[in-house]
This record gives structure tokens, C-alpha cells and sequence, in this order.
């Protein structure tokens, strides 16, 4: 018994079986068959075909693609219903297979919904650069994206951006939750999807900062040869930037970006060019 959902017959939605009503006519998003809702009080309500010749799994023994198809419905049906209320991303800055870790934890992006918002599955770019999942469309202005990973993340990178790629599994978890307040995760590996820490140090100015000759780490209660610039703490974690060890804490760091960037930033000489009197010979 799958819970995917159906495609109601009468106005085309998708629905879900939880919130399908008996009385109503659905149809399978896969093969487009009848199918019927079985909805009582001992089993999970769920649809299933009519006919037992019919050869479509989608209810029964789903493949990877139709999972990802109904992942895709879900997602869009909650979108429409204006149900997911967050994104939440962690650090993905890597250093070989170490994550990150210097966050203050799962960072947060809230889902807004406007008058006039249309959610359109299997949205494809005008100008033939992507193909979308999902597209949440206003006034034909594309505001937000989403990607199903199912088995694989999707390679290409050309979408506007916000763009969030959500992996059919926490879906389906969260449909059994059944819940009206969802927050999603996403797995996006982006460089916009990096914590406050790792942004700050991404840019040039912070190699400009005074530096260590070594760290010291746990063998030494990460007590360091020099306090930290910001909050003057002896005992921290400092930051790795352009192959130096720098005198201040990933804490600091990230809560004084924009006093240390107009401190640290250091501007290019301007070289003036002298103006020469071509009336005179240049060696006399």
C-alpha cells in the first residue's frame, strides 16, 4: 500500500488521500486510470486501481520515478495550500569530509506567499535554461523553485534564485505526520547555503586580519597566543583563512562583519598619471 496521492476529476488537483473526500472522482497521476479512495477508521487512507489487469505500480510497488513524481505533488499541493511555512539549510563549507560546524545551527529561510501566486510543476524556463520541479510563479515572475531529489541531486545550476532542493524522503515524512505548519530541509550543496561564519570568512578583507603562529585545540582547552580581537577571551576557536590561523573567534567573526569589514578592508593605491608637456623635448 503506497500513500500517494490522486488527481481530482473534477478540477484537476492534486489531492491527497488524507484530505480526499468519498463521493468525489480521482484519477492516478501516473497512468490517468480511475482509481478509488479507500478511506476507513483501521487502515491508512489511501487510493488504489480498479481494475487488478491494470499493470500501472503507482499505488501498489512505486518505482524511483513515480516516487519522485508524487514527492513533486505533495510538495505541490502544500505550496498551493500555502502549508510550508520554512526552509531550514545547515553549512554545507566543507573541508575534505569535515562540515563546517561553526553555525549557530539549522539557519532559516521563511516561505512567503502572496496574492496571485501560481505553483506550476514541471515549470520550464522561457528561455529554454532549466527545467523546474516545481516554480512558484507571480505575475509571471518566478519566485521561488523547488527540486525533488529522489536519488540523485540535480546537476545543473541555472535557476533564479531562491532556489531549494528537498529530498522526496523528509516528504513522505512528513505527510505521515500529517501536519499544517511544515518546514522542509534543504539539501542544496551551494555556496549561498553556508553559515554566517563561513560567508564572512569568504571574503577578501578578513586575510587582512592579525594571525596565529598555531591553533591551540583541545590539548590545550583551546587557550591561544593571543586573545581574540573582538571579545578579548583567551580561550576560542579561531578561523582558518588563506593558510593562516586568524587572532578572532568564529563567534566574533560572525556577529561583527560589518565593523571589522570597514576596519580590515584595505583599498588599492591609486595611481594618478602625470600629465607631460609634449610641447617640450622629453631629455634636454
Amino acid at each position: 500500500m503506497s500513500i500517494a496521492g490522486a488527481i481530482d476529476i473534477c478540477n484537476n488537483i492534486y489531492v491527497s488521500a488524507l484530505k480526499a473526500t468519498k463521493g468525489s472522482t480521482f484519477k492516478c497521476v501516473d497512468c490517468e486510470k480511475k482509481v478509488i479512495l479507500r478511506k476507513g477508521e483501521i487502515r491508512i487512507p489511501h487510493f488504489a486501481h480498479y481494475s487488478q489487469t491494470n499493470t500501472c505500480t503507482y499505488f501498489e510497488h512505486p518505482s524511483e520515478s513515480q516516487q519522485h513524481k508524487d514527492a513533486k505533488m505533495k510538495l505541490a499541493e502544500w505550496l498551493t495550500n500555502n502549508l510550508v511555512s520554512s526552509i531550514f539549510w545547515t553549512c554545507h563549507k566543507r573541508n575534505g569530509n569535515y562540515v563546517c560546524g561553526a553555525g549557530d545551527g539549522n539557519m532559516e529561510d521563511t516561505i512567503t506567499y502572496q496574492d496571485g501566486d501560481e505553483v506550476i510543476t514541471e515549470f520550464r524556463d522561457p528561455y529554454n535554461k532549466y527545467v523546474a520541479d516545481i516554480a512558484v510563479l507571480n505575475g509571471g515572475k518566478v519566485r521561488y523553485i523547488f527540486e525533488i531529489m529522489h536519488t540523485h541531486k540535480t546537476i545543473t545550476t541555472v535557476r533564479p534564485e531562491p532556489w531549494y532542493e528537498i529530498s522526496s524522503e523528509s516528504i513522505f515524512e512528513v505527510y505521515k505526520k500529517n501536519i499544517t505548519d511544515i518546514s522542509l530541509m534543504c539539501v542544496r550543496d551551494n555556496k549561498r547555503y553556508r553559515c554566517s561564519t563561513c560567508s564572512a570568512c569568504d571574503e577578501s578583507w578578513v586575510k587582512n586580519l592579525p594571525t596565529l603562529t598555531h591553533k591551540g585545540g583541545c590539548e590545550t582547552s583551546w587557550t591561544q597566543e593571543k586573545p581574540c580581537i573582538i571579545c578579548n577571551r583567551d580561550q576560542y576557536n579561531p578561523i582558518w583563512n588563506n593558510g593562516r590561523f586568524r587572532q578572532i573567534c568564529k563567534i566574533c567573526i560572525a556577529n561583527n562583519k560589518d565593523k571589522l569589514k570597514e576596519k580590515y578592508t584595505i583599498s588599492k593605491p591609486q595611481f594618478v598619471k602625470e600629465s607631460i608637456d609634449t610641447s617640450k623635448p622629453l631629455f634636454s
